[in-house]
């Protein structure tokens, strides 16, 4: 952040902040001594024309979730994902049997 565009830079940070904070990702709490708290970083891009000139610049929120522990910091993980390939091997025979909603 110690480039020309420190203040777009902040900017961002504060939106992502704001975005997070309106969703409800965390909540604050008592610090307990057995809490193993995880750092984090922001991430910064900047989004360019291709003519060079910036279009828009961008923030992440990353935390250091490489340094959890599992059955300590957490016990289960799931992630629903699901990949456009498989999403389009579901629509194409409800297209063909004319199949709807």
């Amino acid at each position: 952040m110690n480039g020309p565009n420190l203040g777009g830079h902040k900017e961002a940070c504060k939106k992502e902040y704001d975005t997070l904070e309106g969703i409800g990702v965390w909540e604050i709490i008592k610090r307990e001594p057995w809490v193993n708290v995880l750092p984090c970083v922001w991430a910064l891009k900047r989004k360019l024309y291709p003519d060079g000139t910036i279009k828009k610049l961008k923030s992440r929120l990353c935390a250091g979730d490489h340094r959890q522990i599992k059955d300590i910091d957490y016990h289960s993980v799931f992630s629903p994902l699901v990949s456009w390939s498989t999403v389009r091997l579901l629509l194409i025979p409800s297209i063909i049997l004319n199949l709807s909603t």
